[in-house]
């Protein structure tokens, strides 16, 4: 039996039609491998497995699509306060 879920842009497929769109390309392999292993930035991830930023940001597009990754904005604010 396979499971349903409701993530937006996957509506009707299972776990493991989205697991195997993912691993259906050798870029979203290594993709996911990287980011197992840490956070990285899109220009970060093209770096390390040597492809373009726009072949890279495709993919990672497709991956967050089929609901096998997140994206997460983090925005630090450094607040200084200089007393006089």
């Amino acid at each position: 039996m396979k499971t349903k879920l409701g993530r937006p842009g996957q509506s009707g497929k299972s776990i493991e039609e989205r697991v195997g769109y993912a691993l259906g390309h050798r870029i979203r392999v290594a993709i996911l491998t990287l980011l197992n292993e840490g956070v990285y930035t899109a220009d970060d991830i093209a770096s390390i497995i040597g492809e373009s930023r726009q072949n890279v940001h495709h993919h990672l597009k497709e991956l967050l699509s089929a609901g096998s990754i997140e994206i997460a904005k983090i925005i630090f604010f450094i607040a200084v306060v200089l007393f006089l």
